[in-house]
């Protein structure tokens, strides 16, 4: 008799401390769901719709008749944001610039906080600072004609891939060429002459490929909320595989392992005399005047920084750009009436004589918009990279304590029906004025904004117009699969597409 009376007390105190734990929140905390045992309201993410969090983290704002939302991840306070004029807020607040710690931070940085995605603080804006006033020096963000010499000799050769000229019938086989993967090489060549002061040659085509699939191998295996081994760690030893530990861990050496054979390349003839090479040579030398000085060099500038925020930039280069342009091409494939508008515009002011280049952007406006509808409309960082609040502030009315993960639902406000009419449909003059000229308020976000606003954008919008352009001067594009759409992608920490076979008939 008095067993059971036990069990039954115990489990009477155990429903009331789970119920006390699912409904506890702190003061004014915004409003959202229960927090189950372990991994929190991350159960309920994943019911909503498992592979696409930025879908289920609507719903619930939806739900609760609020544009911020607020929950547990396991242990962590969070919050998303969702809207236009919320999402920039957040994004433009220093309260909101801090980045979360974890295993999968750490694994791809030799279990350190390295790199640019993922520090914050003094260290990340050391580093920041540094990378961006140095590959400037190599057109990074700038214009350059060394810079933009190499985009059009990479371009050149990636035209004659489409057409044939190449033995490489992995990616381009009887006037067909397979997206993305046929992209990688022009990005992550054009970045790596000014990282590592050298284009890829034809030879090392497949290798350039080799580590931009593991690059998709990457985002594909981080959960945009960091998923259960970031609140569970010890999930990384039981299921390293089914958990995304095992292939963020060894994509992430590939990555790291190509920046560390260009960095002993250049250890071997590098001299602090001659000037810098690429910016490789600016963070060796960075490197040898802190040891002179006497600076501890394993909490600033060192190799292993130096590595894995080059494996930062690949991984960027790798993915967002070369995903924008197949959505881009997939989207025009199925809509031969704005192809033949970007066509059109480009014979009028390019002409067949010569290739597009930066100078033709402002004369190309409709295909600039092209381009500014798929970033808006494929939106590669749905939730944006993790925040974390750096001190307690409000946002929206709500208290939001320091320590608290922070996302950005970006999807929402690139698809808010109050602010854009059709959000559905894929129109580029909606970035157009009643005569034609480019709007100069761009509202969308697919960068971020900020102080973490993406360091790459000037970069990536400038080489994936040039890129586009030539194309689309080049060939007609048809999909030669109608099972693949323009919403055909993988999830992850970016949005991937699926691999699409078009078919590229040059034109007349």
């Amino acid at each position: 008799m008095l067993l059971p009376l036990l069990l039954l007390v115990l489990t009477a105190v155990l429903a009331v401390v789970l119920y006390k734990q699912a409904y506890e929140r702190p003061p004014n905390f915004p409003p959202g769901p229960p927090r189950l045992p372990v991994w929190g309201s991350y159960w309920l993410l994943l019911l909503q719709d498992a592979c696409w969090l930025y879908r289920s983290a609507w719903a619930m704002a939806d739900r609760y008749a609020s544009k911020v939302i607020g929950f547990y991840l396991g242990a962590f306070p969070t919050v998303v944001v969702h809207g236009p004029e919320l999402t920039r807020e957040m994004f433009n607040r220093a309260e909101f610039a801090g980045r979360p710690d974890t295993v999968l931070t750490r694994v791809r940085a030799f279990g350190k906080r390295r790199g640019l995605f993922f520090t914050d603080g003094a260290f990340w804006v050391e580093q920041r600072r540094f990378a961006l006033r140095h590959l400037r020096d190599f057109g990074f963000g700038r214009r350059m004609a060394c810079a933009e010499d190499t985009l059009r000799d990479e371009v050149e050769e990636l035209l004659a891939l489409v057409r044939g000229e190449c033995d490489d019938q992995e990616v381009a086989s009887r006037g067909c060429v397979l997206l993305p993967h046929a992209l990688h090489v022009p990005f992550v060549s054009l970045l790596w002459s000014m990282f590592a002061g050298r284009r890829f040659t034809r030879a090392e085509h497949a290798q350039v490929r080799a580590v931009s699939k593991a690059a998709a191998t990457f985002v594909r295996n981080v959960d945009p909320m960091g998923g259960a081994v970031s609140q569970t760690p010890w999930l990384r030893h039981l299921a390293p595989k089914a958990t995304g530990f095992h292939g963020v861990k060894t994509a992430g050496a590939v990555l790291t392992g190509l920046v560390k054979a260009a960095l002993d390349e250049h250890v071997k003839d590098f001299n602090m005399d001659e000037a810098p090479r690429d910016f490789i040579d600016h963070y060796l030398a960075q490197i040898t005047r802190d040891k002179a000085d006497g600076v501890d060099c394993a909490s600033t500038f060192c190799e292993e920084q130096l590595q894995v925020m080059g494996a930062d930039m690949l991984l960027a280069a790798a993915t967002t750009t070369t995903g924008t342009v197949t959505f881009a091409l997939n989207w025009l494939s199925r809509r031969p009436a704005l192809q033949r508008r970007c066509q059109a515009q480009l014979d009028a002011v390019v002409g067949r004589a010569r290739l597009p280049s930066l100078d033709d952007r402002a004369s190309l406006p409709f295909v600039e918009a092209v381009l500014r509808e798929t970033l808006r409309r494929n939106t590669m960082l749905p939730l944006a990279m993790p925040h974390l609040t750096v001190e307690d502030t409000k946002l929206d009315g709500y208290d939001i304590p320091k320590n608290t993960l922070i996302f950005a639902n970006v999807n929402s406000a690139h698809m808010d029906k109050d602010y854009w009419g059709d959000p559905e449909e894929f129109r580029p003059d909606r970035f157009l004025d009643e005569k034609g000229e480019l709007l100069r308020r761009d509202v969308t976000m697919p960068f971020g904004a900020g102080k973490r606003l993406c360091p790459g954008e000037t970069f990536s919008r400038q080489s994936m117009f040039v890129v586009l352009a030539a194309l689309l001067q080049n060939f007609w594009f048809e999909l030669a699969s109608d099972k693949v759409t323009p919403d055909c992608c993988l999830p992850g920490l970016t949005l991937t597409p699926k691999d699409t076979w078009m078919r590229a008939t040059p034109r007349a």
